[in-house]
């Protein structure tokens, strides 16, 4: 999987590996995973990443909207919490301007969020974001 991290944005440039240390850093939850859900595009294990990445979705969705990636990216996430994504692309993080952790599908369309300023996703609490299918997602957390 490519990940496109903030060092070399600027670039474009996609970056395919993660540093031990950056893992090790966000590695609170071994892993995240949506067992079932409405919007079948955002079921599967989701892994830990580190936040100096961008999830490859949040960056199309920035290209399409002619945002800049890296300037979004630092305004809505905290830079410290680990984001989690699944070999689909979907992806999961947390939204500091809204408190809001999002699980948004591959394209980098929002499916749900849940109100939680925990450092881990939650497992409760989740909602449907306009024209998301229910049922709500079912999470799990593998914790290290």
């Amino acid at each position: 999987r490519d990940y496109i991290d903030n060092s070399a944005m600027a670039a474009g440039n996609a970056v395919t590996s993660v540093t031990a240390a950056g893992v090790a850093a966000t590695a609170a939850a071994q892993s995240v995973n949506i067992l079932s859900a409405g919007a079948t595009s955002v079921c599967g294990r989701y892994a830990p990443r580190p936040p100096d990445i961008i999830p490859q979705g949040f960056a199309l969705v920035c290209q399409q909207q002619r945002w800049d990636t890296n300037s979004m990216w630092r305004r809505l996430t905290d830079m410290r919490r680990a984001w989690f994504e699944a070999e689909s692309g979907a992806y999961i993080y947390w939204n500091r301007s809204d408190g809001n952790w999002w699980i948004d599908e591959p394209s980098g369309a929002g499916a749900y969020i849940a109100q939680s300023d925990q450092q881990l996703p939650p497992t409760e609490g989740w909602k449907p974001l306009p024209g998301t299918k229910l049922p709500l997602p079912t999470v799990e957390l593998e914790l290290s």
